[in-house]
């Protein structure tokens, strides 16, 4: 068992006998507690070998058995947690999927639900087919939605063959192509102890964690050989632009980057995450002098920028709304070119680098933003405590170089323009 110590906090993570890897931060005092069991199994899982055999996952699939974990023979989980005061939910994104409850009593008792509903699986015909309705129905109504339109779109034009460009809910097509027997193949597959993590915060005991996993008898298939299959995908985007018409009254953008993950190891990727969010708040933030300057004279409505990096993709986007999507453009084209030659303000640096020390150490008096904080470090690799130390470690060549590097390739560019315009 190791433990971190950070803020005069402590961090436990070890490993069951199952494989399941277990992260703990107890937080004295405090009534609620919450636990996630996190899958690593996401929407971009999209083909993979079991044991030699090629299994072609639909796109949709992750999200589809998400919603199909809370039906039990019999039962209900959403009942079960009910019963005993807790709140449940989850969520899949592009690399996992998350199972997850808070409550204040009985902790132990809704820690075994959960285990129940993320390794017990229960699939039948009659209820898959009232699912893909369901999910049919939540695809269509995204359809006339002109922001998750716009985003989709811009990962579209970044990529040619990797699955991020698909909803994570898939097609109507793919959705209705999802049988049992592939969801029961995924769940043998991916809902596993080895390719999952308990995390919990909340004023618990280790040992009696301990306990549980072991009253659960979690299954063990350590013999099985799992290997993803992920499509090659070239370093350029696949496209440059793309406009479409939607029923808006104003236009939405999107402009960005593609990065290359492949160049960086589980460390890099760590380092390059948080230099990207540094470059996030000095350029695109509310108080830079580009988005400043943009909104003083009307040119936009909002704009907000944000980076994302795992092992298979990586992009930086800025998104927002305008009447003027040409000039926008120009002024974030002009704005990078400037970057690039004057580099970054170090001071400025200095100030955000503290904002985000301050955000961290807030982080640990909010129990629900700090357990989904350490699911989304796990998931990418490393954990919460290496995150936080890693941000005094952030050079201004690092920054500067960040921007060099990609903020000079070519730029993608997303509108989705009003009709009759």
């Amino acid at each position: 068992m190791q433990c971190f110590s950070l803020y005069d906090e402590k961090f436990y993570e070890f490993k069951h006998k199952s494989g399941l890897k277990i992260q703990i931060l107890p937080k004295k005092g405090f009534r609620r507690k919450y636990a996630y069991i996190t899958v690593d199994f996401g929407s971009c899982d999209s083909a993979f070998m079991y044991n030699g055999k090629r299994i072609d996952v639909p796109h949709g699939t992750a999200h589809f058995l998400e919603h199909k974990m809370f039906e039990k023979e019999g039962t209900n989980i959403f009942e079960k947690f009910s019963k005993t005061g807790a709140e449940c939910n989850a969520f899949t994104n592009k690399t996992m999927t998350s199972y997850y409850f808070n409550c204040v009593d009985k902790f132990e008792e809704n820690l075994e639900i959960l285990f129940e509903e993320v390794f017990v699986p229960f699939f039948t015909p009659e209820s898959v087919e009232k699912e893909k309705g369901i999910i049919i129905q939540e695809i269509n109504m995204y359809r006339d939605d002109f922001q998750a339109v716009c985003q989709q779109n811009f990962l579209g034009l970044l990529y040619k063959n990797n699955p991020i460009k698909i909803d994570i809910a898939g097609t109507e097509e793919t959705v209705n192509s999802i049988t049992p027997e592939i969801l029961y193949k995924c769940h043998k597959a991916f809902y596993r102890p080895e390719f999952a993590s308990l995390t919990i915060v909340g004023d618990v005991d280790v040992e009696n964690i301990e306990k549980v996993l072991d009253r659960v008898n979690l299954p063990m298939y350590h013999d099985d050989i799992i290997e993803r299959i992920q499509p090659e995908e070239p370093e350029q985007p696949a496209s440059l632009r793309s406009v479409c018409k939607m029923d808006t009254s104003y236009n939405l953008f999107a402009f960005g980057f593609k990065d290359n993950p492949s160049k960086y190891n589980k460390d890099e990727r760590l380092r390059r995450k948080i230099v990207g969010d540094y470059v996030v708040e000095l350029l695109f933030s509310q108080t830079s002098d580009l988005v400043d300057e943009l909104y003083r004279s009307g040119d936009i409505y909002s704009l907000y920028a944000f980076y994302e990096i795992a092992e298979n993709y990586g992009f930086f986007g800025i998104f927002g709304a305008t009447d003027n999507p040409d000039k926008v453009e120009k002024a974030i084209r002009d704005y990078i070119a400037n970057i690039l030659k004057e580099g970054i303000d170090n001071n400025l640096l200095q100030i955000i680098r503290r904002a985000f020390r301050s955000w961290n150490v807030r982080m640990f008096d909010s129990l629900s933003n700090l357990a989904t904080s350490i699911v989304f470090c796990n998931n990418d690799g490393y954990n919460l405590f290496d995150y936080c130390e890693a941000h005094d470690k952030i050079t201004e060549d690092e920054v500067n170089d960040f921007i060099k590097d990609l903020l000079c390739k070519e730029m993608v560019v997303t509108i989705v323009e009003p009709k009759g315009r």
